[in-house]
């Protein structure tokens, strides 16, 4: 079993040691993620504590006075070992540490024997979404007997300090329970996608390699063992004769109620027509299919995510009403439009910096070439980067720097032989790649820069697409009404 090998791994390894060995990476790891309602369900320990406490605290949720935080219940992940089951649960506080993931650990063992931790994991956002740093790393062993347990259990002895002790790779399978209102999970049997319950999915598996943390030892006085860690007990480690042991190692992997429940976020043309009920039913269920099947490509994985996707993509082009891609309009009618708009480069009096709009009048060519020449990529003004690169797509992709990072992406990821460079206007022409170009532009330009949950605001997201705050209020209806008809399916 998994708990056994990763304590023989454990036993051999010194505590400055953080390397994967090639036998570690034979490792599988079992885990479910299920709502908080079935897991309490499931143990009778977990429910009785839970609704003892809340009856207590007259809570809706577990909290902490202690280590101040409050514990999220929609969703649990649970590991299960040969002799135990671990609970673990994402954790809220009214003032969290930036880019700090933290998990409450409830570690119940057969002869009901359980200990809690508190799990930190740093973490950095890029292109790829996010990133554990799991060499950095935070365990604590919980004494607030008012969370779940009124003492620990087993665990580490009075004085050890337990501490990150190095990662291993290790294949998961997560089980994912159904969408409809039983949560049946893999092997139950469940009426969804039947004519039964045709708008629910089936629960379903998915497996890969992941990175796995191991705790455990004691980083200062109450050690054990030599040099600051430990050294096994007689009898062998846990899974031999010596299972119940006071250093038994604590295997976690970081767990996001949100992020690592959904690895996409599915919409359908239903639920858009509630946003834009005068948007063609074609444009509705293309925008449905690219969202579904590219999405997790972006990290719209939740549906906050695509709820202020959907918001922003909404407005800028008028709620799909006139199709999907657009082009950037240059051509304006009048000089004070000119004027108005770009007041940096022109201006009837100071034509010394700046330029006259005269010349610029019904001349979209000569106007985009001017204010986006030498800049975001383009060439001069008489290399005709301007008009070429102007803003094309859904969120107006504009600059031949733009162009080019979009292109390598695309043709590293889906098609090598598509060439926006030489054909920009695909951006416009081609419904399905206008819409990947805008979730590209959403990843980098938003998920890359903000942690979007249920707090963040649209006023924040539109500085991110916008650059300023154009069009917040109709931004704002649409997400309003996002947040009422947008759910993962």
């Amino acid at each position: 079993m998994l708990l056994c090998f990763i304590s023989t791994t454990f036993w051999q390894c010194q505590k400055e040691e953080f390397e994967t060995t090639e036998s570690a990476k034979q490792g599988k790891l079992n885990l479910w993620v299920v709502p908080g309602e079935k897991a309490f369900n499931n143990s009778k320990q977990l429910r009785e504590r839970v609704t003892s406490l809340k009856r207590k605290n007259t809570a809706a949720r577990l909290t902490s006075t202690i280590y101040n935080f409050s514990i999220e219940e929609e969703h649990v992940q649970i590991i299960i070992g040969d002799d135990y089951t671990q609970y673990t649960f994402n954790i809220e506080r009214e003032n969290p540490t930036p880019n700090l993931l933290e998990n409450y650990v409830c570690k119940i063992y057969t002869d009901g024997e359980v200990f809690q931790y508190l799990m930190g994991y740093p973490y950095t956002i890029g292109q790829n979404g996010i990133a554990y740093q799991m060499q950095n790393s935070t365990i604590e062993a919980i004494s607030d007997g008012d969370i779940i347990v009124t003492t620990a259990g087993r665990g580490f002895p009075p004085g050890c300090v337990p501490e990150f002790l190095y990662e291993i790779l290790t294949y998961e399978c997560t089980n994912y329970s159904c969408s409809g209102d039983g949560r049946h999970m893999p092997g139950e049997e469940c009426p969804c996608g039947t004519p039964i319950s045709p708008k629910c999915n089936q629960p379903y598996t998915n497996c890969g390699w992941i990175t796995t943390a191991v705790c455990g030892g004691c980083g200062g006085g109450g050690s054990t063992g030599g040099d600051g860690g430990f050294t096994p007990p007689a009898g062998g480690g846990p899974g031999g004769s010596g299972t119940t042991t006071p250093v038994d190692p604590v295997v976690t992997v970081p767990f996001d109620g949100e992020l690592e429940l959904d690895d996409d976020c599915n919409t359908s043309k239903e639920d858009l027509k509630k946003l834009f009920p005068n948007a063609s039913d074609a444009n509705l269920e293309l925008l449905a299919n690219v969202i579904n099947a590219k999405g997790k490509d972006f990290g719209i994985n939740n549906k906050e995510k695509l709820q202020h996707f959907l918001s922003q993509a909404g407005h800028e082009v008028g709620e799909f009403t006139g199709g999907i891609g657009r082009t950037e309009n240059t051509s304006y009618t009048t000089k004070a439009r000119i004027l108005k708009v770009f007041g940096k480069y022109f201006s009837e009096t100071d034509t010394i910096t700046k330029r006259k709009p005269d010349n610029y009048v019904n001349n979209p060519s000569a106007l985009a070439n001017y204010v986006y020449c030498c800049r975001m990529g383009n060439g001069t003004e008489e290399s005709g980067d301007g008009y070429k690169y102007r803003g094309r797509g859904i969120f107006q992709l504009t600059g031949k720097t733009n162009y080019s990072n979009f292109q390598n992406y695309y043709n590293s990821k889906y098609n090598p032989d598509k060439d926006f460079l030489n054909n920009p206007e695909l951006l416009k022409t081609n419904d399905t790649i206008a819409i990947i170009s805008a979730m590209w532009f959403y990843q980098k330009n938003v998920m890359n820069t903000v942690v979007i949950d249920s707090t963040t605001t649209v006023k924040k997201i539109t500085k991110k697409i916008n650059g300023g705050i154009n069009g917040l209020s109709h931004r704002e209806s649409i997400f309003n009404v996002a947040k009422d008809s947008i759910n993962c399916i």
